[in-house]
């Protein structure tokens, strides 16, 4: 497993001299804000069947979860398309069979994808009051949102309330970690209780305009 790390990395510092994938540069830096950042919900909770990662830029935490766990199936959502030819040229490297990339904006995807995920994940997308409704609507009834949040997440919070309330989901866990000294982390684990009005989510600029 370390190997497909080194080599994911690896790739990771060569495209990125190309393409603008990534700001965090080092091997130390890019393991532990990246790779240890994203796996870490695994201390919590354990994944399986369809995970949905929206807005996975460079992979992430999409494909260091896949890595790790093989026998789920993760569906990583990104509008660039240069992000996707670099998530599919890594899936071809590391010849990781788990993973399927869509290019496109997360709430044009087909209505078969509706309600059919146990997890949605996203890791430096969007506020939480956007995310919600990006997330929640492809969410199986007592499946898990799990967005990755900075220390500033309690705002957030506050501020998602009547989102998370029409979207019918409740906050379960709040974990707080810390990456460095100065890097505090957290993930929210929100349930979902009951199904989504067919309406959500809206189009994105609306979404953006007038959150719920």
């Amino acid at each position: 497993i370390m190997v497909k790390f080194d080599k994911f990395y690896n790739f990771l510092e060569e495209e990125n001299k190309k393409y603008d994938l990534t700001s965090i540069k080092g091997k130390e830096e890019a393991y532990l804000k990246h790779f240890y950042d994203s796996i870490y919900l695994m201390k919590f909770i354990k994944l399986h069947g369809k995970i949905l990662d929206i807005g996975s830029g460079a992979g992430f935490p999409g494909i260091p979860l896949a890595i790790l766990n093989p026998n789920a199936k993760f569906y990583l959502v990104e509008p660039t398309t240069k992000r996707c030819n670099f998530m599919q040229n890594v899936k071809e490297l590391l010849e990781i069979s788990n993973i399927t990339i869509i290019n496109d904006r997360v709430e044009n995807l087909d209505k078969k994808y509706r309600e059919s995920f146990d997890f949605v994940t996203s890791r430096a997308v969007a506020s939480l009051e956007i995310l919600t409704e990006l997330s929640v609507p492809y969410l199986k009834v007592d499946g898990y949102f799990i967005p990755f949040k900075g220390s500033s997440y309690k705002e957030e919070i506050a501020k998602a309330k009547r989102a998370v309330n029409i979207l019918n989901c409740k906050l379960e866990l709040i974990k707080e970690y810390k990456l460095e000294e100065n890097y505090g982390r957290s993930l929210l684990f929100f349930k979902k209780t009951c199904k989504t009005l067919l309406k959500y989510p809206r189009n994105y600029s609306i979404i953006k305009q007038k959150p719920l």
